[in-house]
């Protein structure tokens, strides 16, 4: 059976401030913005709201596609820390990054969060667990060099 998925479009993100969102994901971690869409009607339906009112960005970083999503109406709603990492649904956002010192310390400059207790070392490189400023959790990952090549 040939799959009627054709590609990955975005993942979508819920933030509680677009604007410093903004600027973790750019700042902190490297995502470019390529555009923004008003949410109103007629996406509403999709939404499943009576009402709807907010702003998205959409941001790239090589091929990954977010979508930060702040929503006026209806309110934003939910805790802002951390999930735990066995609640279901979308676990975490993994990063491979050059220097996880360097990544920790622009994600703490910018409003997220480095959970040092995460951290693991081993032969498939440096592993920990960070979060941004909504508490979404982010793996960083520093591949050893020879994977990286």
């Amino acid at each position: 059976m040939v799959s009627p998925v054709s590609a990955v479009s975005h993942l979508g993100i819920c933030v509680s401030d677009l604007g410093r969102s903004e600027l973790f994901y750019i700042q902190a971690l490297g995502f470019e913005l390529e555009h923004y869409a008003d949410l109103a009607p007629p996406f509403h339906v999709m939404t499943e709201t009576d009402d709807l009112k907010g702003r998205a960005g959409f941001y790239r970083k090589g091929d990954l596609r977010i979508e930060l999503v702040s929503y006026e109406v209806p309110p934003v709603s939910g805790a802002r820390e951390r999930r735990p990492i066995a609640q279901l649904g979308l676990s975490h956002l993994s990063l491979v990054v050059k220097d996880l010192a360097a990544a920790g310390t622009l994600i703490a400059e910018f409003g997220g969060a480095v959970l040092p207790h995460t951290r693991l070392d081993g032969t498939f490189g440096r592993m920990v667990f960070a979060t941004d400023p909504d508490g979404i959790r982010l793996e960083l990952w520093e591949k050893p060099l020879a994977a990286e090549a």
